[in-house]
């Protein structure tokens, strides 16, 4: 199994993703393709900490889908696995990966837990994950996180064109499953997601991603439906709020914290639907290269 890793955040948390895939190498032979915008420094620390690390350095604006898709594409085996470099995998991740992937010939993913400290970050990793929070029973799903999540090459392979223009892992799901490909969310597999955000930098963030989805997704349509798009985006705040804290509702661990940061979670939804409002009539801009 290949693991493809976009670096965007810093080296600190870099090393200690990579250290935990070293961890999982004593017991399974697993490749690791990272691919760094962060400049030379980076990528040399990460070639000369972990030489067994595949490092492709890139530009500092080359969008995170981009980055997979060129993982993906020099990935040499018969399983790809994607993480992110402030998600860390559990004891035995590697080995459970690849032989689910194996044993039921699609995609398959793992809930993703929250490893923050501050409570903007715990507030803003509940509005993000609310669809994968832990626990969850294993079985099909029609949507899977896509940093914790490992298919067969081969069902990769016809998507080139599509991750090329940089669709994120929810056009790539929609299009597989489409194609007949399941979809699998596994309890066995729970990763933990670490970053720690400010509730301004998180809704930030979250402008961004729903301007850049929202602008691809509308792209050459004709004027009067990119309009009727962004009229709709308007009803998105208390759908999206129901949502999440509905998700968060059935999660004891997760409970506590969704009443508490209330106010933050108006102010995260409110920015996912402003740029949704955005991409769907002015396009995605530039966004795409300032998420992370």
């Amino acid at each position: 199994m290949t693991v493809v890793i976009p670096v965007v955040t810093d080296w600190d948390h870099a090393a200690r993703c990579l250290e935990h895939l070293e961890r999982e190498r004593q017991t399974f032979a697993l490749g690791v393709l990272a691919v760094s915008r962060l400049g030379a420094q980076v990528a040399t620390s990460i070639a000369a900490r972990f030489p067994w690390v595949r490092v492709m350095q890139v530009d500092a604006d080359t969008t995170i889908p981009a980055m997979r898709a060129l993982g993906i594409e020099q990935a040499n085996a018969s399983v790809v696995a994607i993480i992110e470099d402030h998600v860390d995998v559990p004891s035995g991740w590697a080995t459970r990966m690849h032989d689910l992937v194996l044993e039921r010939g699609g995609v398959v993913a793992g809930p993703v837990a929250d490893g923050s400290r501050r409570f903007s970050s715990r507030a803003a990793f509940i509005c993000e994950y609310s669809g994968a929070l832990p626990p969850v029973a294993s079985g099909p799903r029609e949507g899977l996180p896509g940093n914790n999540t490992a298919y067969p090459a081969r069902v990769l392979a016809p998507q080139r064109e599509l991750l090329a223009a940089g669709g994120w892992e929810d056009e790539l799901h929609e299009r597989l499953a489409g194609e007949g490909v399941s979809l699998w969310l596994d309890e066995g597999v729970e990763a933990t997601h670490e970053l720690e955000l400010g509730a301004l930098e998180y809704a930030g963030l979250r402008y961004h991603y729903s301007r850049a989805w929202a602008g691809r997704r509308r792209r050459g349509a004709p004027f009067a439906r990119r309009v009727l798009s962004a009229a709709k985006s308007l009803a998105l705040p208390p759908v999206l709020l129901a949502r999440i804290l509905g998700r968060a509702a059935s999660r004891p661990r997760y409970r506590g914290i969704a009443v508490m940061s209330l106010p933050l979670q108006v102010l995260f939804v409110v920015a996912w639907a402003a740029g949704e409002f955005v991409g769907n009539l002015a396009g995605p801009g530039h966004s795409l290269t300032k998420v992370r």
